[in-house]
């Protein structure tokens, strides 16, 4: 009786349009046409690697058919394009034995699973199959450094605010990305300008709606700094990478923004003290939330909004302190921000460099690549023998220190004075309100702390405003 074959198709990463499939079948049924066999189903997962956890689908359907009786036999181009995990292994020889299913392949000998001699190659077309493939990784992570090294980009969707080929600007994206920092940096926070965006009408590149996480992704890449990063594997099982890139060192490609505008950006980014620095935290719909603290004794926390009697408050989290009208608190403060830049004093609070110099950012830029220079020769020189490893963990730390030290300042030289229109106007109360309540929050972050104390007891509108109760300390 003529077998019923099942026919497996799979290729990784398929750059023409399924032709490698295609080449596949031609070869597959040929095979079974030569073995007197009948073509009974054709399973295909197409670029889709069987080194990773994807789900097959077709490659799941196939074994189901081969269980229940639909095929029995398996044809497909080698073992290692069936499967290549232990697991997918032992599972296909144990089924193949059970139903005394002939696996043929078109570039490979034939396995008879039935016998010891058949499962044994099985075992050794695995084993070879799981050296390629972690060859192959390898083999792969290596260009990937060397290229970052180069300061080269390999594969990867293409980045907004660049050409597809990721080596020159979009003279469109480009201006909205460098718009991008300059909001983040006055205040903004991600969802406000997810929604400028979305309100402009742009599309993420991958035409999606712009979200908060697709901000944050654009703010953190170091390339639009001329930078090149790597995001290192942290779990070898999954694949996971780092959240964060590692500058391995300046790109091919121009930036959109300065270094020094990046690295202020990635120092709010990774702010943990940063309101709305935690998921699902969105506090900027009012002036003091996740600004003000709370002023009972060994507490300290950041008052939230909340509402009692159709009046908005800011309350304790703890919900045992603080509970106060917070229209009341916010004008206050208000008052005091507009009060001080209307001052001598307040026109002339702008940053000032530590020695009274503006920093020279083109130097400390230079010294941080030749840092990064030299923490690359000193792991050549470990590799090579010239450094034990001691000797190599002790230099390696002191350049990281070192580097850590300068990217702070070169982070500091990129701040955006959010107060300089403050300073500069005629009129600081109308310059005040025109602001949005975003850079408002980031103006009084920077120059002050408030902290609200307890004000009479029973309903928070019950009684008339205390200045005493909100105390205003100047950073």
């Amino acid at each position: 009786m003529s077998r019923r074959a099942g026919l497996y198709l799979r290729i990784s990463k398929d750059l023409h349009e399924g032709a490698g499939v295609e080449r596949q079948r031609a070869d597959g049924e040929r095979l079974i046409e030569q073995r007197g066999w009948r073509l009974a189903e054709v399973y295909t997962d197409n670029d889709i690697s069987a080194a990773g956890r994807k789900r097959r689908p077709d490659y799941l359907r196939m074994l189901g058919d081969l269980e229940n009786g639909h095929i029995d036999a398996v044809v497909s181009r080698s073992f290692e394009r069936l499967c290549k995990t232990r697991r997918e292994q032992l599972t296909f020889v144990e089924l193949g034995q059970e139903r005394r299913a002939p696996v043929v392949f078109t570039h490979a000998p034939d396995l008879d699973l039935t016998t010891a001699v058949g499962r044994g190659m099985a075992d050794m077309m695995a084993a070879w199959a799981r050296v390629e493939m972690e060859q192959k990784s390898e083999r792969h992570v290596d260009q990937i450094a060397q290229a970052a090294r180069k300061g080269r980009m390999v594969g990867g969707r293409r980045a907004f605010g660049y050409t597809p080929d990721g080596l020159h600007l979009d003279p469109v994206e480009a201006p909205v990305v460098a718009d991008m920092y300059d909001r983040w940096l006055t205040g903004a926070d991600l969802s406000a300008i997810a929604r400028h965006l979305d309100e402009l009408g742009w599309q993420t590149p991958r035409g999606n709606r712009w979200r908060r996480n697709s901000v944050r992704e654009v703010l953190a890449n170091p390339r639009n700094a001329g930078l090149r990063g790597m995001r290192d594997v942290t779990n070898p099982k999954t694949g996971t990478r780092s959240q964060w890139h590692r500058i391995v060192g300046p790109a091919v490609w121009p930036g959109i923004v300065a270094e020094p505008t990046w690295r202020a950006a990635m120092a709010r980014i990774q702010d943990p003290q940063r309101p709305g620095s935690h998921h699902g935290v969105y506090p900027s719909r009012h002036l003091l939330s996740g600004l003000a603290m709370c002023g009972a004794p060994e507490c300290g926390r950041v008052l939230v909004s909340g509402r009692r009697d159709g009046q908005r408050l800011l309350r304790c989290p703890s919900m045992a302190h603080i509970a106060r009208n917070a229209q009341l608190i916010e004008d206050f403060v208000e008052q005091h921000v507009v009060e001080f830049f209307a001052t001598a004093e307040g026109r002339a609070s702008g940053p000032q460099a530590a020695d009274g110099e503006t920093p020279d950012t083109d130097a400390m830029v230079s010294q941080s690549i030749l840092l990064r220079a030299r923490l690359g020769q000193a792991a050549q020189m470990f590799a090579v023998g010239e450094f034990s490893r001691e000797d190599h963990r002790v230099v390696a730390q002191q350049i990281r220190d070192e580097l850590a030290e300068l990217d702070g300042r070169i982070a500091a030289a990129g701040r955006v004075d959010v107060t300089v229109g403050l300073r500069a106007a005629q009129d600081p109360e109308r310059e005040w309100d025109s602001y949005p309540v975003d850079r408002k929050r980031e103006i009084i972050r920077r120059i002050m702390r408030v902290t609200v104390l307890a004000g009479r007891a029973g309903r928070p509108g019950g009684y008339r405003f205390r200045a005493d109760t909100v105390r205003v300390d100047w950073l």
